[in-house]
């Protein structure tokens, strides 16, 4: 299975509700007490493999399952700010300030920080004379926190043909298509995809590695959230996340 592709089927799945209410001029989910020990992450899309992988090891320590959902970075504060349900959020480091400026975190206290680098990718066996034939990077938009072309223009890479998409999602999918030679991607959509292979790493100097954090919602309705956030900062869950390529940034 494509992770690229889920994340694509969870985002369509979650909007659909979100779309209708906002029709209707009703708050996105209303708020509720839970009847369920299962806790919601909302998290940056790349992120969603790695909260995955860290969500299962604690499932399989607790019993309680971290239900993911990785969503376009510019929607989660909108998101919580109509009140949808939710116990973590994992997001930049950025966006968190912000959403603790907006009052939609309940505390302080947070996981992380951790980091994750850019990479030109390519499908494996990664051929390195083809690689600038055709490339797949995310158009600078609100849906995505790369500006593709520009960081080419900083590489001094000149592609015969340059193709924008929306983000790096998209760019993972034209990559195992075939439809681009390489690709701009995070470290972590690269760890996430065993069938693509990294043709060149992006210096930090280029592109500085984006920083990440997790933290709990004003809107937690389910119990123990705070148990969740200490097994992300345990040096169980560390190991987890830098495999999937979220190192840690302390």
């Amino acid at each position: 299975m494509i992770p690229g592709r889920r994340g694509l089927l969870q985002a369509a799945l979650f909007a659909a509700p979100a779309i209708a209410a906002q029709s209707l001029g009703q708050p996105l989910i209303a708020p509720a007490h839970a009847d369920t020990t299962d806790l919601v992450l909302l998290c940056d899309k790349t992120l969603g493999p790695a909260c995955v992988l860290a969500g299962a090891a604690y499932t399989a320590r607790t019993g309680v399952r971290i239900r993911v959902f990785p969503t376009t970075p510019s929607l989660l504060l909108p998101q919580l700010a109509r009140d949808v349900q939710s116990d973590i959020l994992m997001t930049r480091v950025t966006a968190l300030d912000q959403a603790a400026r907006d009052g939609l975190l309940l505390a302080s206290d947070r996981a992380g920080p951790w980091r994750t680098g850019l990479v030109l990718a390519g499908r494996e066996p990664v051929a390195a004379s083809a690689a600038m034939d055709r490339v797949a990077v995310p158009d600078p938009t609100s849906a995505s926190d790369i500006d593709g072309p520009t960081l080419l223009d900083r590489l001094g890479l000149h592609a015969q043909s340059v193709q924008g998409v929306l983000d790096t999602e998209s760019v993972t999918i034209l990559l195992i298509s075939g439809a681009a030679t390489a690709g701009v991607l995070h470290g972590t959509d690269l760890k996430a995809n065993p069938r693509l292979g990294v043709i060149r790493t992006i210096p930090d100097a280029v592109a500085p590695p984006l920083v990440y954090a997790a933290a709990i919602t004003r809107g937690t309705s389910r119990p123990n959230p705070q148990r969740f956030l200490n097994f992300l900062k345990s040096p169980d869950a560390t190991s987890i996340l830098a495999a999937a390529g979220l190192e840690s940034a302390t």
